[in-house]
């Protein structure tokens, strides 16, 4: 098994790691093991297998800590982690994954501040830490992952405000933040992400106005700001997002007339304003009729 590349054994009912791969199968570049009901710690002889390039342990019952060991596997570029029992915090070694360009840790424990040094794996184009129990603020650092296409960190403890750097990953496409606690305004800087097409912000604490930077995102689909605590008006800028299907910003204290410039979104097929203080009446711009565009307002 010397020569052996890649090693695919999904779907079977292996219930530990098989431990002779890592003496036989030293220039292995990809195993999977989904699926195989897995459990115990994560096997620190992993880390021997220098060649590897994709590692994908989903929907084990792998749990404890991630090894310091294993983040030091410097040739990994994917790294599937995401429904396990993973608990514990990031280690700071993370930042050594700087050929890593998928990450994925959905659905585990882990707990603690996601460390400054995530912001070193500037190749990677996809991080999802959804459903884990991440406290404390995003760092500064993370506008360093400029080659981010997909960011997935919502249904964590995520507090404090959202670090304007931000604004530097100019690649996103995906940006889901939802059901944490960020608190403070909504960074302008934002508005510089303008390859965002989803963009989910929904059940934080963000407040104050809405910028007017929120006009550049043209190429958002879905923009979803539901139940935070944001003020003030809806910016007339927001006719810029001409591409936008569901916008939605219920459950704030949004206030005013809404701008006649909301009629340009013309291809808006969900428009929800619920429980918020407009007033006044929709905009006589509005020319969608209800097959076009579902409508939910209230003044």
């Amino acid at each position: 098994m010397t020569k052996l590349e890649s090693l695919d054994l999904s779907w079977n009912d292996m219930r530990s790691f098989p431990t002779q791969i890592t003496t036989l199968a030293k220039n292995l570049e990809h195993l999977s093991l989904p699926y195989n009901g897995i459990g115990g710690s994560i096997l620190p002889e992993l880390a021997l297998l220098k060649t590897l390039k994709r590692l994908d342990l989903f929907g084990n019952l792998i749990s404890g800590n991630i090894l310091s060991s294993l983040t030091m596997m410097l040739n990994l570029e994917y790294l599937e982690l995401s429904f396990n029992l993973f608990t514990g915090s990031l280690p700071s070694e993370i930042g050594l994954m700087t050929n890593a360009e998928y990450l994925n840790l959905y659905g585990n424990s882990f707990t603690g501040s996601l460390p400054s040094e995530i912001g070193l794996m500037t190749n990677s184009e996809y991080l999802d830490l959804t459903e884990n129990l991440f406290m404390g603020s995003l760092p500064s650092e993370i506008g360093l992952m400029t080659n981010a296409e997909y960011l997935w960190i919502e249904d964590n403890s995520f507090t404090g405000f959202l670090p304007t750097e931000i604004g530097l990953m100019t690649n996103v496409q995906i940006l889901y933040l939802g059901s944490n606690s960020f608190t403070g305004s909504f960074p302008s800087e934002i508005g510089l992400m303008i390859d965002v097409e989803i963009l989910y912000l929904l059940s934080n604490l963000f407040k104050g106005s809405l910028p007017m930077e929120i006009g550049l995102m043209t190429n958002v689909q879905t923009l979803d700001l539901t139940g935070n605590l944001f003020t003030g008006s809806l910016p007339s800028e927001i006719g810029l997002v001409t591409n936008v299907e569901w916008f939605g910003v219920s459950g704030n204290s949004f206030m005013g007339s809404l701008p006649s410039e909301i009629g340009l979104m013309t291809n808006v097929q969900r428009l929800d304003l619920d429980s918020n203080l407009f007033m006044g009446s929709l905009p006589s711009e509005i020319g969608w009729s209800d097959d076009e565009c579902q409508v939910s307002v209230s003044f």
